[in-house]
């Protein structure tokens, strides 16, 4: 497992000059672009998810977090996201500690020399979107049902346990993913996007 990891992370440091390409042509007038790797700079991704921090044109902050996967995966499609860090013993994972503004996903392409295919997401959007789907359906259900609970509570319930019904493990993994593919992610939730549809 040690070996795969260390092997992920370097593929992944690999990507970061490609990324970086995207976001000078995504993001107006980037001063830096910086990482947050090093173990002892590492409390962005392990508390808040967020690996990238973009300094734009008026010193303001542009958050991300980036998922490049290999090109072997390419025909799924889809943006994934650690839903359970340990799904028996309901750990939550990056589904519910993500506090970047934008998520890159992307796919390696077949030289693991370029991007092949990314989407750039704005992420308060997105799990808005999430609700907004099952709202009204959820909404009429308790009417029709009524029960004996706050309505607002209940169809946010309902709504995590919908997503959490269509979550998948992966491998030996003890992790379950949340996932979806590309095409169905709502127009207005995605900022650029290259190759996906």
């Amino acid at each position: 497992m040690n070996n795969k990891f260390n092997k992920d992370m370097e593929l992944s440091k690999k990507s970061f000059p490609y990324v970086d390409t995207i976001y000078i042509n995504v993001f107006p007038n980037i001063k830096s672009i910086k990482r947050y790797i090093k173990e002892d700079e590492a409390i962005l991704d392990k508390m808040y998810h967020i690996d990238t921090v973009i300094k734009a044109l008026f010193d303001n902050q542009i958050t991300l977090q980036e998922k490049v996967l290999r090109n072997e995966f390419i025909d799924s499609n889809t943006l994934t996201m650690e839903y359970m860090q340990k799904q028996y013993a309901k750990e939550e994972g990056e589904f519910f500690k993500l506090s970047s503004q934008y998520y890159f996903s992307g796919y390696w392409n077949k030289n693991e020399d370029g991007i092949e295919k990314w989407i750039i997401i704005n992420i308060p959007q997105f799990f808005y979107s999430l609700y907004k789907e099952k709202e009204a359906e959820y909404i009429k259900l308790y009417e029709e049902y009524k029960p004996k609970v706050n309505k607002e509570e209940w169809v946010i319930d309902t709504i995590i346990a919908n997503i959490d019904n269509n979550c998948r493990k992966t491998g030996s993994s003890n992790a379950s993913f949340f996932w979806i593919d590309y095409n169905d992610i709502p127009k207005n939730c995605i900022l650029a996007s290259h190759n996906i549809f």
